[in-house]
Protein backbone atom coordinates (compact mmCIF):
# COMPACT_ATOMS: atom_id res chain seq x y z
CA UNK A 1 0.00 0.00 0.00
CA UNK A 2 1.26 3.48 -0.89
CA UNK A 3 2.07 5.70 2.09
CA UNK A 4 3.20 9.21 1.26
CA UNK A 5 3.75 12.57 2.90
CA UNK A 6 4.58 16.02 1.68
CA UNK A 7 6.89 18.41 3.52
CA UNK A 8 7.75 22.06 3.13
CA UNK A 9 11.22 23.69 3.08
CA UNK A 10 11.33 23.51 6.90
CA UNK A 11 10.60 19.75 6.83
CA UNK A 12 7.12 20.33 8.30
CA UNK A 13 4.67 17.69 7.19
CA UNK A 14 2.04 19.41 5.04
CA UNK A 15 0.08 16.38 3.91
CA UNK A 16 -0.24 12.64 4.42
CA UNK A 17 -1.94 9.83 2.53
CA UNK A 18 -2.31 6.12 3.05
CA UNK A 19 -3.35 4.32 -0.10
CA UNK A 20 -3.22 7.34 -2.38
CA UNK A 21 -0.60 9.08 -4.47
CA UNK A 22 0.28 12.70 -3.59
CA UNK A 23 1.95 14.77 -6.34
CA UNK A 24 5.44 15.55 -5.04
CA UNK A 25 4.94 13.11 -2.16
CA UNK A 26 7.65 11.20 -0.35
CA UNK A 27 7.19 7.45 0.14
CA UNK A 28 7.40 6.43 3.81
CA UNK A 29 7.24 3.06 5.60
CA UNK A 30 4.55 4.06 8.10
CA UNK A 31 2.52 7.14 8.97
CA UNK A 32 1.62 7.22 12.66
CA UNK A 33 -2.00 8.03 13.51
CA UNK A 34 -0.99 11.28 15.28
CA UNK A 35 0.74 12.43 12.08
CA UNK A 36 -2.35 11.58 10.04
CA UNK A 37 -4.62 13.50 12.43
CA UNK A 38 -2.55 16.71 12.44
CA UNK A 39 0.38 16.69 9.99
CA UNK A 40 1.55 20.25 10.79
CA UNK A 41 2.44 19.17 14.34
CA UNK A 42 5.23 17.06 12.87
CA UNK A 43 8.46 17.34 10.94
CA UNK A 44 10.08 14.60 8.86
CA UNK A 45 13.87 14.55 9.01
CA UNK A 46 16.20 11.66 8.12
CA UNK A 47 13.33 9.20 7.83
CA UNK A 48 11.80 9.99 11.24
CA UNK A 49 8.80 11.96 12.44
CA UNK A 50 9.56 14.40 15.26
CA UNK A 51 7.36 17.03 16.94
CA UNK A 52 7.39 20.38 15.15
CA UNK A 53 8.95 22.84 17.64
CA UNK A 54 7.33 25.78 15.84
CA UNK A 55 3.78 24.40 15.85
CA UNK A 56 1.19 26.46 17.70
CA UNK A 57 -2.29 25.25 18.41
CA UNK A 58 -4.64 27.99 17.25
CA UNK A 59 -7.70 26.39 18.84
CA UNK A 60 -7.31 28.41 22.08
CA UNK A 61 -6.91 31.64 20.11
CA UNK A 62 -9.93 30.82 17.97
CA UNK A 63 -11.97 29.95 21.07
CA UNK A 64 -10.95 33.28 22.62
CA UNK A 65 -12.02 35.19 19.51
CA UNK A 66 -15.37 33.38 19.51
CA UNK A 67 -15.94 34.09 23.19
CA UNK A 68 -15.09 37.78 22.74
CA UNK A 69 -17.60 37.93 19.87
CA UNK A 70 -20.14 36.21 22.12
CA UNK A 71 -19.53 38.79 24.87
CA UNK A 72 -20.23 41.59 22.39
CA UNK A 73 -23.35 39.85 21.06
CA UNK A 74 -24.67 39.33 24.57
CA UNK A 75 -24.06 42.99 25.39
CA UNK A 76 -26.00 43.98 22.28
CA UNK A 77 -28.82 41.63 23.35
CA UNK A 78 -28.81 43.12 26.85
CA UNK A 79 -29.00 46.65 25.46
CA UNK A 80 -31.84 45.65 23.12
CA UNK A 81 -33.90 44.10 25.91
CA UNK A 82 -33.24 46.65 28.65
CA UNK A 83 -34.41 50.10 27.56
CA UNK A 84 -33.69 52.94 29.95
CA UNK A 85 -36.50 54.57 31.91
CA UNK A 86 -35.96 58.32 31.72
CA UNK A 87 -37.06 61.05 34.10
CA UNK A 88 -40.22 61.59 32.03
CA UNK A 89 -41.31 58.03 32.91
CA UNK A 90 -40.91 56.77 29.33
CA UNK A 91 -38.53 54.05 28.18
CA UNK A 92 -35.88 54.74 25.55
CA UNK A 93 -33.95 52.22 23.47
CA UNK A 94 -30.23 52.14 24.26
CA UNK A 95 -28.96 49.93 21.43
CA UNK A 96 -25.78 50.94 19.68
CA UNK A 97 -27.85 51.80 16.59
CA UNK A 98 -30.24 54.07 18.53
CA UNK A 99 -27.36 55.79 20.33
CA UNK A 100 -25.70 56.45 16.98
CA UNK A 101 -28.93 57.82 15.49
CA UNK A 102 -29.53 60.06 18.51
CA UNK A 103 -26.01 61.46 18.43
CA UNK A 104 -26.25 61.95 14.67
CA UNK A 105 -29.52 63.82 15.15
CA UNK A 106 -27.87 66.11 17.72
CA UNK A 107 -24.85 66.67 15.46
CA UNK A 108 -27.11 67.54 12.51
CA UNK A 109 -28.94 70.07 14.68
CA UNK A 110 -25.62 71.64 15.75
CA UNK A 111 -24.42 71.93 12.13
CA UNK A 112 -27.75 73.38 11.00
CA UNK A 113 -27.76 75.92 13.83
CA UNK A 114 -24.18 76.98 12.98
CA UNK A 115 -25.30 77.51 9.37
CA UNK A 116 -28.36 79.47 10.47
CA UNK A 117 -30.78 76.77 9.29
CA UNK A 118 -33.87 75.81 11.26
CA UNK A 119 -33.69 72.13 12.19
CA UNK A 120 -36.42 70.67 14.39
CA UNK A 121 -35.23 67.98 16.76
CA UNK A 122 -37.44 64.91 17.05
CA UNK A 123 -37.06 61.73 19.02
CA UNK A 124 -39.28 58.96 20.34
CA UNK A 125 -39.59 56.75 23.36
CA UNK A 126 -39.83 53.00 22.80
CA UNK A 127 -42.91 52.16 20.76
CA UNK A 128 -44.10 55.77 20.46
CA UNK A 129 -44.13 58.34 17.66
CA UNK A 130 -41.45 60.99 17.40
CA UNK A 131 -42.09 64.27 19.17
CA UNK A 132 -40.23 67.56 19.08
CA UNK A 133 -37.55 68.13 21.68
CA UNK A 134 -35.55 71.11 22.84
CA UNK A 135 -31.84 70.70 22.17
CA UNK A 136 -30.82 70.79 25.84
CA UNK A 137 -33.46 68.18 26.75
CA UNK A 138 -32.42 65.79 23.97
CA UNK A 139 -28.75 66.30 24.82
CA UNK A 140 -29.54 65.42 28.44
CA UNK A 141 -31.34 62.26 27.27
CA UNK A 142 -28.31 61.33 25.15
CA UNK A 143 -25.96 61.83 28.09
CA UNK A 144 -28.27 59.85 30.38
CA UNK A 145 -28.27 56.96 27.92
CA UNK A 146 -24.47 57.12 27.73
CA UNK A 147 -24.27 56.99 31.54
CA UNK A 148 -26.74 54.07 31.61
CA UNK A 149 -24.77 52.07 29.03
CA UNK A 150 -21.23 52.87 30.21
CA UNK A 151 -21.13 50.37 33.12
CA UNK A 152 -22.27 47.56 30.81
CA UNK A 153 -19.62 48.47 28.23
CA UNK A 154 -17.04 48.46 31.05
CA UNK A 155 -18.26 44.99 32.05
CA UNK A 156 -17.82 43.76 28.46
CA UNK A 157 -14.30 45.21 28.36
CA UNK A 158 -13.41 43.49 31.66
CA UNK A 159 -14.81 40.20 30.36
CA UNK A 160 -12.78 40.62 27.17
CA UNK A 161 -9.59 41.18 29.17
CA UNK A 162 -10.33 38.08 31.24
CA UNK A 163 -10.86 36.08 28.04
CA UNK A 164 -7.58 37.33 26.56
CA UNK A 165 -5.72 36.44 29.78
CA UNK A 166 -6.88 32.80 29.73
CA UNK A 167 -3.94 30.51 29.12
CA UNK A 168 -5.88 27.25 28.82
CA UNK A 169 -9.26 26.11 27.56
CA UNK A 170 -10.20 25.32 31.16
CA UNK A 171 -9.51 28.91 32.21
CA UNK A 172 -11.41 30.19 29.20
CA UNK A 173 -14.41 27.99 30.02
CA UNK A 174 -14.55 29.55 33.49
CA UNK A 175 -15.04 33.07 32.10
CA UNK A 176 -18.67 33.99 32.73
CA UNK A 177 -20.44 36.37 30.36
CA UNK A 178 -23.28 38.19 32.08
CA UNK A 179 -24.54 41.75 32.16
CA UNK A 180 -27.07 41.43 34.99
Amino acid sequence: MIKQITINADNVVTGASIGGFIPGGIDVEEIPEEVMSCPKKWTYVNGAFTPNPNYTDNSLQLAKENKIAESKERLAEWLATNPMQYTDGNYYSVTEEKQSLLNSNLASYERAKAAGIDYPLKWNSTGAECTEWEYSELLTLSLSIAAYVAPKVSMQQAIELEIKAAETMEQLDKVVITYD
